[in-house]
Formats: C-alpha cells, structure tokens, sequence
C-alpha cells in the first residue's frame, strides 16, 4: 500500500512540475484575462467577416458584421492607454459600415478602414496571445489601390478579391503579400 501512495504522490508532483514548466516557458499575458478573451472573441467574429468576403458572401456578411460591432462594444481600452479607446470607437463605426452599406464595393472600403484601425489598436495595446499577420493586397480597389486585412496566417486568402470576383473569378484568392507581424509574444 505505501509504495502506491508513493508512486501518486510521485506522479502529482511531476505532473505539477510540468505545469509549471509550461507556464514559465510561455510566459504570462501583460493584459487581463477579461481583456485577451474580448480581443479573441473580437478576432474570432473578424476572421468570420473576412472569410465572408473571400467568398463573397454578400447575405451573411451583414449579420457577421453585426456580430462584429457587438464584441467590439466589449472590448475595453488597454489598461494602460487611453488612446485605445478611439481606435475601439472607429472598429466599431467601421463595422457598422459593413453591416449597413448595400453595396459590396462600399463594404469592402469599411473592411480596409476597419482592419487598419484594428491593427493600430491591437499594435498599441501590444496583444501578446497570438502572432497576427498585417496583409495587403495592392488591388483591392480600381486594381491599383491597396486594401488590408487582418489574419492569424501567414497564408493569403484575399477577402478584396476572394473566390467569386466578378472579373478574376478565383484568379486572384491568393493576390496579396504580408506587410507586418503583430508579434508580442515575446514581451510578456
């Protein structure tokens, strides 16, 4: 009987051992956990719209949007950056654009107007859960104009000219490059 106990001892103290380990080598969040859950929740919805477009599914894309401007409303300016805020009410502005706007070209300039005031905010704020990719494709608008977007891949699927353009078809899903990194993963 002694010698189980010993060995469940044993195995509860590796087993804490390990968690620890882990901890330690990912590092802890400089921001809330409140906070990283309304930013995952907020990218979550965004990747969702983004994906809408590449599809060029113009019925969902409201409602997506919709649910966008919602987690947007809950997310909270970095506790250490008043400025935030601003950045949160424009995202939101933006989204509402998109939920509203009725034609897909209209959309489509919200969604460059949103992403980069997503990627300003979660850059300023310096969102360490993830390494987000800033892409651009250089044409998203009048084929010579640029338009952005926000991915957690560093692979590109164009949401300006996804997989039912109306002149390029599929031709162009992959017409884009990667600009920056948010990568703060190391400074927790």
């Amino acid at each position: 009987m002694r010698s189980i106990q010993i060995i469940v001892l044993f195995a509860l103290i590796s087993c804490t051992n390990t968690e620890e380990t882990t901890e330690k080598a990912t590092g802890q969040s400089r921001h809330s956990d409140a906070f990283n859950q309304s930013i995952q929740s907020t990218l979550k919805a965004y990747y969702s719209l983004t994906e809408a477009f590449v599809r060029y599914d113009s019925a969902t894309i409201p409602s997506l949007a919709a649910d966008l401007q919602q987690k947007i409303s809950l997310m909270r300016p970095s506790e250490d950056d008043s400025t935030s805020a601003n950045y949160i009410s424009q995202a939101q502005r933006h989204a509402t654009q998109i939920a509203e706007a009725i034609g897909m070209e209209e959309k489509r300039h919200a969604l460059h107007e949103l992403s980069e005031n997503l990627f300003t905010y979660l850059n300023a704020v310096e969102y360490d859960q993830e390494k987000l990719y800033y892409q651009q494709c250089p044409m998203a608008f009048n084929d010579s104009e640029p338009g952005y977007w926000l991915s957690a891949h560093d692979s590109i699927r164009n949401p300006y000219l996804g997989l039912f353009h109306p002149q390029y078809g599929k031709g162009m899903l992959k017409c884009g490059e990667n600009k920056e990194v948010i990568n703060h993963l190391d400074s927790k």
